[in-house]
């Protein structure tokens, strides 16, 4: 049997080892089979449909030197094979590993069912041609899409610390010329605003350094009384926007074990996210709800509706800022409230209408029964806009 035939017919059994192996990885832990499964099979059967073409000298020349391209559907395959690996915070050392663990499996495979000849050895030569154009076609898919976004990160950076250091400066330099209570209380609260966004902004900053590095986010869980987390978050945004009406609505019995500090955290990006992008006209109502195993929190604000296009990218880094071409958002507070969510083995969902407005949804389950950590794509990783 020829290795292009043993493709064919065991792709089934090849896929099922790889994915064994992908599932390994860092970032893939939170992927499901058929995420896992993507672009694997589609690739596959494309080397083989070429290993079965014959190949000029000249044509083995350009190949082995990374020169060729295989066919439109091999290329969109891997292509977007690359995309969706950043996409997910795969790094480009656990995307060329899923490339050399799927090269291992079928020869490991092929190997033990045929014997090595010259005729094989010109097989496996085709075949790991095909596997390096693959590879090299979704490597520079990804690192497009990592150029792409280091240059989004650092425009969109640059804008917010200026923008708030610009109001930083703006008051002190008020303050210099007339010195007076008077000025320090109408002054002192913008340099205290500012500051304090760019200090969220580090703190978001730092925990998706460590989780798109494939670092942990540690989790320390103790018993929580939500009813007061929530009332401090909610308190704390009355005093940041006096302007801003919001409700705080208590069902039930909101205790459960978790994290308090990252606890805080999520929720509180969730009502920033609602105040920012609400109608600042209309209420954001803020409330959590006791279930028999689970607390659900919801943030929701009246505004413009969410494009339903952008809903399966609100949690990804640095998607929302693109979807909506706002050149003033990172985005982070989201992805960041939705890996804490995940982290704690919930969930954070959104929907969103004209009339209806938006709801983000966390569903958090009382007891933190596994993972005393939490990963990026354990935990599908932000954004506050």
């Amino acid at each position: 049997m020829t290795l292009a035939d043993f493709i064919v017919e065991n792709i089934a059994e090849i896929i099922d080892e790889w994915v064994g192996f992908a599932r390994t990885l860092t970032s893939a832990r939170g992927l499901d089979v058929d995420a896992l499964r993507d672009h694997a099979e589609k690739m596959l059967l494309t080397v083989a449909a070429e290993m079965r073409s014959e190949e000029s000298d000249e044509q083995q020349r350009v190949r082995s030197r990374g020169e060729a391209r295989t066919n439109a559907s091999a290329e969109t395959a891997a292509d977007a094979h690359g995309d969706q690996r950043y996409g997910h915070g795969f790094s480009l050392e656990e995307l060329v590993s899923e490339y050399r663990a799927l090269r291992a499996t079928v020869i490991r495979l092929w190997v033990r069912r045929t014997t090595i000849n010259e005729r094989t050895v010109y097989e496996l030569t085709r075949f790991n041609e095909g596997i390096d154009q693959l590879l090299a076609e979704s490597v520079v898919h990804f690192a497009k899409q990592l150029d792409r976004a280091r240059h989004l990160f650092m425009g969109v950076l640059g804008h917010d610390l200026r923008t708030d250091l610009h109001v930083i400066l703006a008051s002190i330099e008020r303050l210099e010329r007339t010195p007076s209570k008077d000025q320090v209380e109408k002054y002192g609260p913008f340099i205290k605003d500012s500051a304090n966004n760019i200090l969220s902004m580090i703190e978001d900053l730092l925990d998706v350094a460590r989780t798109r590095l494939g670092s942990q986010l540690p989790l320390e869980t103790c018993r929580v009384d939500a009813a007061a987390l929530c009332g401090e978050v909610v308190q704390a945004f009355r005093q940041l926007h006096p302007s801003c009406e919001i409700l705080l609505k208590i069902e039930g019995d909101v205790s459960g074990e978790w994290d308090r500090k990252r606890l805080h955290q999520m929720l509180a990006n969730l009502v920033r996210n609602a105040i920012q992008h609400g109608d600042p006209t209309r209420p954001v109502t803020f409330s959590a709800r006791g279930g028999d195993e689970n607390v659900i929190f919801k943030v929701h604000n009246y505004g413009t509706r969410i494009p339903a296009s952008l809903i399966p990218h609100l949690f990804d880094p640095l998607q929302q800022g693109k979807e909506r071409k706002d050149p003033t958002s990172l985005g982070l507070g989201l992805y960041i409230a939705s890996t804490v969510a995940q982290g704690h083995l919930g969930t954070l969902t959104a929907t969103s209408s004209a009339t209806a407005g938006t709801t983000f949804t966390a569903t958090l389950p009382r007891q933190h029964r596994a993972k005393t950590s939490l990963n990026h794509e354990a935990a599908r990783e932000l954004h506050t806009s």
